[in-house]
């Protein structure tokens, strides 16, 4: 079956995605290289997503996609694998190279990906839902898999291990069928264009805009969190928890999603759950006790399940075919670098306390919905004076 095997491709390479960063922090403090280089490593990693869209026009130009995917995971598997094995043996400079190498390679494995489900299923919402879930999977199921191995065998080995499964993923690939909705190559538009796509196309803008202003208040949550389980009494373990049962919500609301599939339009879909989560955070923000916060955070985590599936919806409708990995991949890099900086905000700001970033976090939230909401009835307003 199509659909099966390409979530099954799907929930390989983003587990490895998401427990890359772990092992390659492992294998920092395994090999007395410290701290510091244990998050330049993960840094190297990351930071190549925000460039994605430098060769996500490689997909869109492509004549059969799976090949461009296959090499660009097989290249992934080789760079973190080479890192795994020479760090500590060979200059510092080296490794780091090899993983921004395989950072470069990274927004295939998501935003690329998820580019090509279009043709695979009748069904596109519901697929679209089940994609919504291997992000989930691979983001807990990937730091989970990568510390038990850790802790068998070693950091090296768990990093060995992910690279493998890489190449696992990249041969299926080969076995998805090839009706890929795919720009062909004297079509596909430059990057320059592509880009100001983004801005030009009143839905994309939109939806980008409460996506990026989402993912600072959500990259700002593992620190949060534990700022506001410490005011509240349970701990560091207790903000452990709160990350947890987030992941977990989530997860469940992706699997709702792929049950009842949305009807709804996209864009408003993506600003309804962006500001169900908002709220949600607003309330664990005001808790006056853990439990309260928890439930919070948890409601939250259920909204963010949908709410991925419904920014799939938004890309896959909204893309144009020339452009449609482009506008996948440049999505997913806003992402990664509005969370990195959401994290940092989050650092900056702990002095505060948990109540007043877990506010400020979730202010930035319902910001994205309401620029949205803004965006979408001066649009409206503009069309009803133009007719």
């Amino acid at each position: 079956m199509p659909l099966a095997r390409y979530l099954l491709a799907a929930t390989i390479v983003r587990t490895v995605d998401g427990g890359a960063a772990v092992g390659l922090v492992a294998l920092a403090a395994a090999s007395n290289a410290g701290a510091v280089v244990g998050g330049l490593l993960v840094a190297a990693l990351s930071a190549p997503h925000v460039l994605g869209f430098l060769t996500a026009p490689l997909l869109d130009r492509a004549a059969d996609g799976r090949k461009i995917l296959a090499i660009a995971f097989t290249a992934y598997a080789v760079a973190l694998g080479f890192a795994a094995v020479s760090l500590g043996h060979v200059p510092l400079a080296v490794s780091i190279a090899m993983i921004v190498l395989a950072g470069t390679c990274g927004p295939m494995l998501t935003g690329g990906l998820s580019s090509q489900l279009a043709g695979i299923a009748a069904d596109q919402r519901r697929a679209e839902g089940l994609d919504s879930l291997t992000y989930g999977v691979g983001s807990t199921l990937g730091p989970a898999m990568v510390t038990g191995l850790v802790v068998l065998l070693g950091p090296r080995f768990a990093l060995l291990v992910c690279a493998a499964a890489a190449v696992v993923a990249a041969v299926m690939t080969l076995f998805l069928p090839r009706q890929f909705r795919v720009g062909q190559r004297d079509t596909a538009i430059r990057i320059s264009t592509g880009l100001a796509l983004l801005w030009r196309s009143a839905p994309l803008r939109r939806v980008a805009t409460a996506t990026t202003l989402m993912a600072v208040g959500l990259g700002a949550l593992p620190v949060v969190t534990v700022l506001l389980a410490t005011q509240l009494n349970h701990g560091v373990t207790g903000g452990g928890i709160m990350v947890a049962v987030f992941g977990a919500g989530s997860l469940a609301g992706s699997l709702a999603v792929t049950v009842h599939p949305h009807k709804t339009e996209a864009e408003k879909l993506v600003i309804r759950y962006v500001t169900a989560m908002g709220i949600a955070l607003i309330v664990a923000a005001l808790a006056p006790s853990y439990l309260i916060a928890l439930i919070a955070v948890c409601v939250a985590g259920v909204m963010n399940g949908p709410f991925v599936a419904a920014t799939l919806a938004a890309r896959s409708d909204y893309a144009p075919e020339n452009a449609r990995a482009q506008v996948f991949i440049t999505f997913a890099g806003m992402k990664i670098a509005a969370a990195a900086a959401g994290a940092a905000l989050a650092g900056v700001l702990s002095p505060f306390g948990g109540h007043t970033t877990m506010t400020l976090a979730a202010a930035i939230v319902l910001a994205g919905a309401l620029v949205s909401v803004a965006d979408r009835w001066t649009n409206a307003r503009r069309k009803a004076a133009n007719a």
